[in-house]
Protein backbone atom coordinates (compact mmCIF):
# COMPACT_ATOMS: atom_id res chain seq x y z
CA UNK A 1 0.00 0.00 0.00
CA UNK A 2 0.78 3.31 -0.64
CA UNK A 3 1.36 5.72 2.69
CA UNK A 4 -1.59 8.37 3.40
CA UNK A 5 -0.09 11.93 2.02
CA UNK A 6 0.72 14.00 4.66
CA UNK A 7 -0.39 17.52 5.23
CA UNK A 8 2.69 20.12 5.44
CA UNK A 9 4.05 20.99 8.53
CA UNK A 10 2.77 24.19 10.13
CA UNK A 11 4.64 26.94 9.84
CA UNK A 12 6.10 28.18 13.58
CA UNK A 13 4.88 30.42 15.17
CA UNK A 14 6.27 34.23 14.18
CA UNK A 15 8.98 35.91 15.75
CA UNK A 16 8.17 39.15 17.48
CA UNK A 17 9.39 41.92 15.99
CA UNK A 18 12.18 43.83 17.55
CA UNK A 19 11.25 47.61 18.06
CA UNK A 20 14.72 48.95 18.17
CA UNK A 21 13.98 52.00 15.61
CA UNK A 22 10.73 52.87 17.35
CA UNK A 23 11.20 52.90 20.53
CA UNK A 24 14.67 54.74 20.37
CA UNK A 25 12.35 57.26 18.58
CA UNK A 26 10.96 57.66 21.10
CA UNK A 27 13.73 57.62 24.14
CA UNK A 28 15.16 60.68 21.93
CA UNK A 29 11.64 62.34 22.21
CA UNK A 30 11.65 61.72 25.85
CA UNK A 31 14.82 63.59 26.41
CA UNK A 32 13.86 66.21 23.96
CA UNK A 33 11.10 67.01 26.61
CA UNK A 34 12.66 66.95 29.28
CA UNK A 35 15.51 69.25 27.91
CA UNK A 36 12.66 71.63 26.46
CA UNK A 37 11.55 71.93 29.71
CA UNK A 38 14.57 72.83 31.51
CA UNK A 39 15.14 75.37 28.74
CA UNK A 40 13.28 78.67 28.81
CA UNK A 41 9.89 78.63 27.30
CA UNK A 42 9.81 82.19 27.51
CA UNK A 43 12.49 84.61 27.75
CA UNK A 44 12.11 87.99 29.39
CA UNK A 45 13.76 91.51 28.43
CA UNK A 46 15.18 94.17 30.76
CA UNK A 47 13.92 96.01 33.12
CA UNK A 48 12.80 93.13 35.18
CA UNK A 49 12.20 90.46 32.91
CA UNK A 50 13.56 87.26 33.68
CA UNK A 51 13.72 83.48 32.05
CA UNK A 52 10.91 81.05 32.43
CA UNK A 53 10.86 77.45 31.91
CA UNK A 54 8.07 74.62 32.26
CA UNK A 55 8.55 74.68 36.23
CA UNK A 56 7.82 78.34 36.85
CA UNK A 57 4.25 79.43 37.07
CA UNK A 58 1.92 80.97 34.37
CA UNK A 59 -1.32 82.75 34.78
CA UNK A 60 -3.45 83.67 31.86
CA UNK A 61 -6.11 86.31 31.23
CA UNK A 62 -9.25 84.25 29.91
CA UNK A 63 -10.97 86.89 27.98
CA UNK A 64 -8.05 88.03 25.76
CA UNK A 65 -4.97 84.85 26.43
CA UNK A 66 -2.25 87.42 27.93
CA UNK A 67 -0.45 85.75 30.45
CA UNK A 68 2.12 86.46 33.04
CA UNK A 69 4.85 84.35 33.69
CA UNK A 70 6.77 83.76 36.67
CA UNK A 71 9.30 81.61 38.63
CA UNK A 72 7.78 82.88 41.52
CA UNK A 73 4.00 82.30 42.97
CA UNK A 74 1.80 85.39 42.44
CA UNK A 75 -1.46 85.89 44.43
CA UNK A 76 -4.23 85.71 41.99
CA UNK A 77 -6.08 88.76 43.79
CA UNK A 78 -3.48 91.12 42.79
CA UNK A 79 -3.51 90.34 38.95
CA UNK A 80 -7.11 89.80 37.29
CA UNK A 81 -9.33 88.29 40.15
CA UNK A 82 -11.37 85.60 39.44
CA UNK A 83 -10.98 85.95 35.23
CA UNK A 84 -7.27 84.21 35.58
CA UNK A 85 -6.36 80.25 35.28
CA UNK A 86 -3.51 79.52 37.16
CA UNK A 87 -1.22 76.63 35.69
CA UNK A 88 2.16 76.32 37.98
CA UNK A 89 4.69 73.82 37.12
CA UNK A 90 3.01 72.69 33.93
CA UNK A 91 6.74 71.29 33.04
CA UNK A 92 6.14 68.25 35.66
CA UNK A 93 3.24 67.01 33.53
CA UNK A 94 5.07 66.52 30.51
CA UNK A 95 8.17 64.55 32.62
CA UNK A 96 5.55 62.68 33.88
CA UNK A 97 4.22 61.95 30.81
CA UNK A 98 7.37 61.40 29.17
CA UNK A 99 8.70 59.74 31.89
CA UNK A 100 5.64 57.06 31.19
CA UNK A 101 6.51 56.62 27.81
CA UNK A 102 10.38 56.11 28.45
CA UNK A 103 9.37 53.32 30.71
CA UNK A 104 6.65 51.20 27.89
CA UNK A 105 9.64 52.24 24.73
CA UNK A 106 12.65 50.09 27.63
CA UNK A 107 9.70 47.43 27.66
CA UNK A 108 9.68 47.29 23.78
CA UNK A 109 13.30 47.43 23.43
CA UNK A 110 13.88 44.56 26.24
CA UNK A 111 10.71 42.49 24.82
CA UNK A 112 10.30 43.53 21.02
CA UNK A 113 6.99 44.76 19.91
CA UNK A 114 3.90 43.88 21.74
CA UNK A 115 0.57 45.22 19.92
CA UNK A 116 -0.90 46.39 23.14
CA UNK A 117 1.93 48.26 24.41
CA UNK A 118 2.52 50.07 20.95
CA UNK A 119 -0.93 51.32 20.99
CA UNK A 120 -0.80 52.59 24.32
CA UNK A 121 2.40 54.70 23.56
CA UNK A 122 0.76 56.02 20.43
CA UNK A 123 -2.27 57.30 22.44
CA UNK A 124 0.36 58.77 25.03
CA UNK A 125 2.06 60.47 22.22
CA UNK A 126 -0.80 62.23 20.74
CA UNK A 127 -2.02 63.22 24.50
CA UNK A 128 1.09 64.52 24.53
CA UNK A 129 1.30 66.85 21.36
CA UNK A 130 -1.96 68.12 22.90
CA UNK A 131 -0.47 69.55 26.31
CA UNK A 132 2.45 70.50 24.31
CA UNK A 133 0.72 72.88 21.99
CA UNK A 134 -1.18 74.23 25.00
CA UNK A 135 2.09 74.96 26.55
CA UNK A 136 3.52 76.47 23.39
CA UNK A 137 0.03 78.50 23.42
CA UNK A 138 0.67 79.49 26.89
CA UNK A 139 4.04 80.59 26.38
CA UNK A 140 2.94 82.76 22.93
CA UNK A 141 0.02 84.04 25.89
CA UNK A 142 3.15 85.23 28.40
CA UNK A 143 5.25 86.69 25.41
CA UNK A 144 1.93 89.18 24.52
CA UNK A 145 1.97 90.99 28.58
CA UNK A 146 3.84 93.72 28.97
CA UNK A 147 4.16 94.55 33.00
CA UNK A 148 6.54 97.84 33.31
CA UNK A 149 8.13 98.10 30.47
CA UNK A 150 9.76 94.20 30.36
CA UNK A 151 8.49 92.52 27.68
CA UNK A 152 9.39 88.39 26.41
CA UNK A 153 9.63 86.12 23.60
CA UNK A 154 9.42 82.41 23.22
CA UNK A 155 12.07 80.46 24.65
CA UNK A 156 13.53 77.89 22.71
CA UNK A 157 12.64 75.28 25.29
CA UNK A 158 8.85 75.02 24.67
CA UNK A 159 9.59 74.84 21.36
CA UNK A 160 11.73 71.73 21.83
CA UNK A 161 9.35 70.19 23.91
CA UNK A 162 6.86 70.35 21.23
CA UNK A 163 9.40 68.58 18.30
CA UNK A 164 9.74 65.84 21.31
CA UNK A 165 5.87 65.35 21.51
CA UNK A 166 5.81 65.19 17.53
CA UNK A 167 8.97 62.48 17.58
CA UNK A 168 7.15 60.76 20.08
CA UNK A 169 4.25 60.09 18.01
CA UNK A 170 6.65 59.59 14.95
CA UNK A 171 8.40 56.86 16.83
CA UNK A 172 4.85 55.30 18.40
CA UNK A 173 3.66 55.16 14.86
CA UNK A 174 6.83 53.30 13.36
CA UNK A 175 6.76 50.99 16.58
CA UNK A 176 3.12 49.80 15.45
CA UNK A 177 3.31 49.34 12.11
CA UNK A 178 6.17 46.92 12.33
CA UNK A 179 4.68 43.05 11.07
CA UNK A 180 6.13 40.14 12.48
CA UNK A 181 8.77 38.36 10.44
CA UNK A 182 7.90 35.08 9.24
CA UNK A 183 10.02 31.73 10.45
CA UNK A 184 11.04 30.37 6.74
CA UNK A 185 11.53 26.99 6.90
CA UNK A 186 15.54 25.47 6.90
CA UNK A 187 17.29 26.04 3.94
CA UNK A 188 15.10 29.03 2.18
CA UNK A 189 16.97 31.69 2.03
CA UNK A 190 14.85 35.23 1.53
CA UNK A 191 16.44 37.41 -0.90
Amino acid sequence: GYAAPSAPAAPANPRRPRAVVGASMVLVAAALVVLGCILPWVTGTPPGGADVNGFGNYYCVEEDFECIASTEQIGLFAVAGDSMTKLEMPGVLAVIGVGLLATLAIAMLAAGRILAIAIIMLVLAVIGVFFSGVFVAIAYGATRYELDGASASIGIGVILQFVGALLAVAGSIVTLVMRRRRAHPAGHTIA
